[in-house]
Formats: C-alpha cells, sequence, structure tokens
C-alpha cells in the first residue's frame, strides 16, 4: 500500500510538473515592458532646433509600434502570463502649432502584429481581433487640442488628448494622456490605452488551454520626423 502510495505521488508530480512546462511554453517567460520615451536624440551644434510648428510623420523606427498587452490565465488561472504583441506597420500624421496640437492620424496594420508565440499570432486572424477581416486600427484627434505650454526642446510633456479609437470596426471617444519629448528633428510619443474587449466587439480569446482577462491595454510607441 505504501509503495501504491508513492507510485501515485510520483505521478502526481510529474503531471504537475508537465502542466508547468507546458505553460511555460504556450504562454511564454519574459514579456517586453511598457513603452517608454528612448534616449534622446541630438542636435548638431551648428543646427538649429526651430520649433515643433509644422506637420510631421510617423516613420519606421526601433521605436515605432503600436501593439497590445494582456493577462492569459492557464490552467483554470491558476497560472497567469503575460503576453505581448505589436507591429510597426504603422503610419500617420501629426500638425503642431507653437502650442496646439492641430490634428493627428494614426493608422496601424494590425496583421503584422507578432508576439512571442505563432500560434497566438495565428488565432488573432481569425478570432478575437479578426484580423483577416478587419486589419486596421485607427485614431483621429477630435480637433485641436491646447498644450499647457509651449514644448522645450528636449523635456518630457504629459499631453492629455481626445479622439476616437477604431478597433474591430468599432469607434469609440477616448481621453487619455500620452508623455512626449520633441528633440529638434524629431517627436517621440509613447502612451497606454485601456481597452475592455466587449466595447470594442471583441470576443475574449479563449481556447481549451489558454484564456485571457476581458479586459487589456493599447499600447503606442510613435517616432516623427518632419514631413
Amino acid at each position: 500500500m505504501r509503495r501504491l502510495k508513492w507510485i501515485i505521488a510520483a505521478v502526481v508530480l510529474i503531471v504537475a510538473g508537465g502542466v508547468a512546462a507546458g505553460a511555460y511554453y504556450i504562454l511564454g517567460s519574459n514579456a517586453p515592458p511598457p513603452p517608454k520615451l528612448p534616449s534622446r536624440s541630438t542636435v548638431a551644434a551648428n543646427q538649429s532646433p526651430g520649433t515643433p510648428a509644422g506637420t510631421w510623420r510617423v516613420v519606421s523606427a526601433p521605436n515605432t509600434y503600436v501593439g497590445y498587452r494582456v493577462q492569459e490565465l492557464f490552467a483554470g488561472e491558476t497560472i497567469h502570463k503575460t503576453a505581448v504583441g505589436r507591429t510597426s506597420d504603422v503610419t500617420g500624421t501629426m500638425a503642431c502649432s507653437e502650442q496646439q496640437v492641430q490634428s493627428v492620424d494614426i493608422t496601424a496594420n494590425l496583421t503584422g502584429l507578432k508576439s512571442d508565440r505563432g500560434p497566438r499570432d495565428t488565432y488573432l486572424h481569425t478570432h478575437g481581433l479578426e484580423t483577416d477581416r478587419i486589419p486596421n486600427a485607427t485614431f483621429t484627434l477630435n480637433g485641436p487640442n491646447p498644450l499647457a505650454a509651449p514644448p522645450r526642446l528636449g523635456a518630457e510633456m504629459q499631453v492629455p488628448i481626445s479622439g476616437k479609437l477604431t478597433i474591430h470596426n468599432v469607434t469609440h471617444d477616448i481621453t487619455v494622456t500620452l508623455t512626449a519629448r520633441w528633440d529638434g528633428p524629431t517627436v517621440d510619443v509613447v502612451g497606454t490605452v485601456p481597452i475592455k474587449f466587449a466595447d470594442y466587439g471583441i470576443e475574449k480569446p479563449k481556447t481549451a488551454v489558454v484564456e485571457t482577462d476581458d479586459h487589456g491595454t493599447l499600447e503606442l510607441s510613435l517616432h516623427f520626423a518632419r514631413a
């Protein structure tokens, strides 16, 4: 009888270890950190930084992306992992005056979302975001957005903005505070937007082995150069 108990205990440990290993493999281990402003760019000593007034466009850069961050629940919510997916296929423009953001139009092609797990990416093509059918997410500023103070070269500033966010062909007005910095020839903007899936008609991702919370975070990191 004692031998049988030891065998059962060993089997339980092996199964538990297999579940934990499976979760580690399926869900991944290390999610990238939330977006933050990159290191400052430099302006040549003989180059005047000018002013931030004018039209800016999103340019491809390591710090240009739009993505998601969501908690995945595995083994009956026993194991929690952070899932992060990002796409660098982002286009758009921003128009500024000395002390005002006049317009912003951003489009992210979500078919390019990549995470550390191919099965997760494939799932989002046909379920959840349904990127095969609805590829783009967009944001448009509602109207001119006054700044609390004129931008100072190299200084971080908090910028509250209001606009229309469209995900999964559903549009909502949002107000969010972003972090921005004007470095002369470039402007960097980063921020996060809380998203409740049901608000955008998104079915909560769920499979036989993993599901997510019913909410997540849209993350953005945009690098602008003069248009």
